[in-house]
């Protein structure tokens, strides 16, 4: 089980699915929005948006226009953004619990990702979800409309919230870091002094206890290039790191144009990271194997260590959906399938299945329904080693949990699959 945190203001990812693509022109024009580009909007056009499309701006209430716009099917929530995604879908699929660390408003939308989170059952009370009044919960729009020809374009919009009140040294005990396996940092932090704070104190704990950590980025250009220092200094430090290719070449090599960046350069920037780090740790009692698993689109996904890089395609979809939100699925899938004893290459090709299900299934960000009966639907062969890897580490650990609907398999019964 781990411990997530975020260091941005949970937010309220919304997800609406436009048919027809007058409708999504229309829509994103009137409110100037980019086609297939993200646009942090500020707080009067988010209230602005929120009421001509929801009633009085209440996100339980459709409007008719709405639902006009949408054929019916107006919206789909994933509260807590892209670390609960990722979260979420670990979560379920390792049949393990944990703790999340992390600020939400005291508004309707923050209630509504306290209420998400807690009545899940993957959380291990009490968690440190701390609901602010001094802050508002960050939103996310995502109008989404695929063409005829299968191309998905998206517009979103993007309200950060106020960043007041975030994760203090304080929040972090030792306690906390040893309830659990693995430590799970999504995001920038807010707040230089802060954060460096924080994350001291989270890896020092960590490191005394000899537990993993993990971390994603989810930053933008600007950010990444801005705190590169930081963000290397933290992959440096993680035995997992999960991101894109765009996100380790702005961390990585902040200096070079990103145009002028090939993917193998990248990828081998990342890889003499873990070469160095190995070379630095050797002989040490706690040396942790550095992983990598770096997405690239439509190209597929890397797995990166110090020894090699290897390659995996997209899996195939039988339909797309919406690709927003695969990403989070195929970081939930190798950490999980990396927990439960399966190689390094066979997590990435078990990230970009959970990826691909995703994609197929859910209008939104976040993987619905149980993620091994996806495995099991789309990669029987990988579905089974996962299972069996699954139930020796409930066996050999403290982390078995009765989440509702999500039963620790009996892979007895399973040796007609034929491997």
């Amino acid at each position: 089980m781990a411990i997530v945190f975020t260091g941005d203001i949970l937010p309220l990812d919304i997800t609406i699915q436009i048919p027809c693509s007058a409708h999504f022109k229309a829509l994103t024009e009137t409110f100037g929005l980019p086609k297939d580009g993200k646009r942090p909007i500020l707080e009067p056009l988010f209230h602005q948006i929120a009421r001509r499309l929801f009633i009085g701006g209440d996100f339980q209430r459709p409007s008719q226009e709405l639902f006009d716009l949408t054929e019916g099917n107006p919206v789909t929530f994933a509260p807590g953004g892209s670390s609960a995604n990722t979260f979420t879908t670990y979560a379920r699929a390792t049949r393990s619990n944990g703790l999340f660390l992390g600020v939400a408003g005291t508004d309707g939308s923050g209630q509504q990702i306290y209420q998400s989170l807690t009545d899940s059952g993957l959380l291990l009370l009490p968690t440190r979800l701390h609901l602010s009044e001094t802050v508002k919960t960050a939103h996310s729009f995502s109008f989404r409309h695929t063409d005829v020809n299968g191309k998905e374009n998206t517009s979103y919009a993007v309200y950060r919230g106020n960043v007041k009140d975030l994760i203090a040294p304080d929040d972090i005990t030792c306690e906390m870091i040893d309830s659990v396996d693995a430590v799970f940092m999504s995001g920038s932090m807010r707040g230089e002094k802060m954060s460096q704070a924080v994350f001291d104190k989270a890896l020092s704990l960590r490191w005394d206890l000899g537990k993993d950590f993990w971390f994603s980025p989810h930053t933008e250009e600007k950010v990444a290039i801005a705190s590169a220092d930081v963000f290397q200094w933290l992959i440096r430090s993680a035995n997992r790191t999960t991101a894109s290719v765009k996100e380790i070449s702005w961390t990585l090599l902040p200096d070079v144009e990103t145009k002028k960046i090939s993917v193998e350069q990248t990828l081998m920037a990342l890889k003499y990271v873990f070469e160095e780090r190995y070379l630095e740790n050797r002989g040490r009692a706690k040396q942790h194997e550095q992983i990598g698993f770096i997405t690239d689109g439509g190209n597929g996904a890397y797995v990166v260590t110090a020894d090699d890089i290897k390659h995996a395609p997209v899996a195939k979809t039988a339909k797309k959906l919406s690709a927003g939100g695969g990403g989070d699925a195929a970081a939930a899938g190798g950490h999980a399938a990396l927990d439960v004893g399966l190689s390094p290459f066979d997590a990435l090709l078990a990230g970009q299945e959970f990826s691909a299900a995703k994609i197929e299934t859910t209008n939104g960000p976040r993987l619905e329904g149980d993620p091994l009966d996806h495995l099991r639907r789309r990669n029987p062969q990988l579905a089974h080693r996962f299972e069996v890897g699954l139930r020796g580490w409930h066996q050999a650990s403290d982390a078995s949990l009765s989440i509702p609907g999500y039963a620790i398999p009996d892979h007895a019964g399973m040796s007609h699959i034929r491997l």
